[in-house]
């Protein structure tokens, strides 16, 4: 999907999309984002997808994942459009599409874990969810309790590396 020129609310129930925009310090002169690539060099906005499994095994799905980078939508047969025979397939590409059986550590550690990195190096950063009702963003950014998702796993990497840094209790009420 090409993050400019797709219209957000005609995304599927099926699929769910995860921002990411990496604040780096950049150079003063700075060229500006191509417009035809997702997530190069020079564009600071990575733009994920990542496919949630249908509710009903007998169900068809309208997004099949063409590669790793790109998804292909068709109308289903139930909608208008396929009954008067407006069936245009679409193609959209993203910086990197995760199929229904992707696990959570796999998409932290590709989505978020640069984010992390940069943020106790002391660069900026931000992620978001993104996705119509339905599509999965919270099981995305929280996860189940066995199987954590984005945000249990920043935060433990986070505390886990500053723990050197941390004020003991004792010292903190006393200072608070």
């Amino acid at each position: 999907m090409e993050y400019l020129s797709t219209a957000p609310w005609r995304m599927s129930s099926t699929e769910s999309s995860l921002m990411l925009f990496d604040r780096r310090p950049k150079a003063t002169v700075r060229k500006v984002p191509s417009k035809n690539r997702v997530g190069g060099p020079t564009d600071p906005v990575h733009v994920y997808c990542r496919l949630r499994p249908m509710q009903n095994k007998h169900d068809s799905a309208c997004i099949k994942v063409v590669s790793s980078t790109s998804v292909q939508c068709t109308c289903p047969e139930t909608s208008a459009n396929y009954r008067v025979g407006n069936t245009k397939e679409v193609v959209y590409t993203f910086t990197r599409v995760f199929n229904e059986n992707v696990g959570q550590k796999e998409v932290f550690d590709v989505v978020a874990m640069p984010l992390v990195e940069a943020l106790l190096t002391g660069n900026n950063g931000l992620l978001f969810a993104y996705g119509v009702t339905g599509s999965g963003k919270t099981y995305t950014m929280t996860g189940e309790p066995s199987d954590g998702g984005i945000m249990p796993r920043c935060l433990d990497i986070i505390f886990n590396s500053i723990a050197e840094y941390q004020v003991g209790n004792s010292i903190c009420f006393l200072l608070c």
